[in-house]
């Protein structure tokens, strides 16, 4: 299995992006879309941002456009944070005009009845040929092109790389691993998986020049036979450090109530490890220390 070039060009645009939107950004008040351009800006990002509102003239000191079309460049990264029921018309309308979109917004499948507005989300992305990202998620953080969606996060490139299916685990993980000495290439928080499988990441990574570690944070198994075929045919060529979300009852529940992901068998990851180079452990300090190591013991 082989990412495709225009698998790896979408990520290209995820993890260094020339120019980003932010939809859901307000004139009046302070939203998750301000908080997003805010984080840029303070971050140093060198790119364009664009905000996205319907009759708004300028957000966050910045231009504001209509919709995606109207921007004066194709966008790479569009941030999305708008109400669920709205993102698979938006998705539609950014056909033609950006490349890939994190969703951040909740209400999909996590949530009673958000299954097919989520199956809707995907059509809408296809129809688009806009790769998604999320939906329920918190952002991207890639020290190398100063993007973040968090605060307190350090702008010292290193060459971990995190796909992570919590948001709110993501900041812990970046936060926690910096004050340890982890540096990253870049981590993603993916929420739902409705679209971008974890498994098409870590192929990413696992071809990244800038990416020497890899570490997941997975809540549920939903492609696991794809994610199996990755990391066999990897063979090892880096090491993967995998922290399960859900093996155990109270962390199975905690799992399903944040993405509506089934954990999964316990023994079918155990098999997964025994099977393929993947370090399994069952904690974040164990999965922090891990990625440590290995980027410790990576040649400079």
């Amino acid at each position: 299995m082989t990412l495709s070039a225009a698998n790896a060009s979408a990520f290209n645009a995820l993890f260094s992006p020339s120019a980003i939107a932010v939809v859901g950004a307000s004139a009046t008040s302070v939203s998750g879309g301000n908080r997003f351009i805010r984080h840029l800006k303070a971050f140093g990002y060198g790119g364009s941002i664009f905000p996205i509102h319907p009759s708004a003239s300028e957000i966050e000191g910045m231009p504001a456009f209509a919709s995606a079309s109207a921007t004066p460049a194709l966008i790479d990264y569009a941030y999305v944070a708008v109400a669920a029921q709205q993102v698979p018309a938006l998705l539609r309308s950014f056909s033609g005009r950006v490349r890939i979109a994190q969703v951040m917004s909740s209400g999909f499948s996590e949530s009673t009845g958000g299954h097919e507005l989520e199956r809707e989300l995907v059509r809408a992305a296809q129809e688009a040929k806009v790769r998604v990202i999320g939906p329920n998620c918190l952002g991207v953080y890639s020290p190398r092109a100063r993007v973040t969606f968090t605060e307190r996060t350090t702008d010292e490139a290193g060459s971990v790389g995190v796909v992570c299916q919590s948001g709110g685990l993501g900041v812990d993980i970046i936060r926690r691993g910096q004050n340890r000495g982890v540096r990253f290439s870049g981590l993603v928080t993916v929420g739902n998986c409705a679209d971008v499988r974890p498994h098409e990441l870590l192929e990413y990574f696992l071809e990244s020049l800038e990416t020497k570690v890899i570490g997941l944070y997975l809540e549920g198994a939903g492609d696991g036979r794809h994610l199996f075929e990755v990391l066999r045919a990897a063979k090892g060529k880096k090491p993967v450090v995998i922290l399960k979300g859900g093996r155990t009852g109270q962390g199975h529940r905690a799992a399903a109530s944040h993405t509506g992901a089934l954990a999964g068998s316990d023994n079918g990851w155990k098999a997964l490890g025994a099977q393929t180079a993947a370090v399994l452990v069952d904690e974040l300090d164990a999965f922090l220390d891990a990625l440590l190591a290995f980027q410790c013991l990576q040649p400079r």
